[in-house]
C-alpha cells in the first residue's frame, strides 16, 4: 500500500470516528433531555389511560375491603383501585369496576 493510500484510509477512519462520536453525543443529549421531562414510573404503576394521572399512595396505605369483591360497594372498589394507582375513569359500570378489581387482585407480583 502506498503512503498516499494509507493517509487517505487514516483520514477516512478519523472522519467516520468523529461522525460516530457526534451522532452518539446527539443521541445521548436527546435521550437525557427526554428523561428529564418524562414522568417517573414505579414498578407497580399501571397505565391509567386518557392522560389522567393516578393518585400516588404508598403501599402501606393500600385500601383493602373484606370479603368477596362481588359484594363490595362501588365506592369500596374505587378506593381499592385508586390506592393501587389505577384510575377508574369516568362513570364505570359496576361490572367494569369488578373486572378491574379482579385484575388487580390476580395480577402477578413483581
Amino acid at each position: 500500500m502506498s503512503s498516499l493510500a494509507n493517509d487517505q484510509t487514516t483520514q477516512r477512519t478519523i472522519l467516520i470516528a468523529g461522525a460516530a462520536l457526534i451522532a452518539g453525543y446527539i443521541a445521548y443529549s436527546l435521550w437525557t433531555s427526554s428523561q428529564a421531562t418524562a414522568p417517573r414510573l414505579t414498578p407497580d404503576s399501571s397505565h391509567t389511560g386518557a392522560g389522567h394521572a393516578a393518585p400516588s399512595h404508598k403501599k402501606s396505605e393500600q385500601y383493602s375491603p373484606k370479603g368477596d369483591p362481588q359484594g363490595w360497594s362501588e365506592e369500596d372498589m374505587k378506593k381499592f383501585l385508586s390506592s393501587r394507582n389505577m384510575a377508574v375513569g369516568h362513570n364505570p359500570t359496576r361490572n367494569e369496576l369488578i373486572a378491574m378489581v379482579e385484575s388487580k387482585l390476580h395480577e402477578p407480583k413483581v
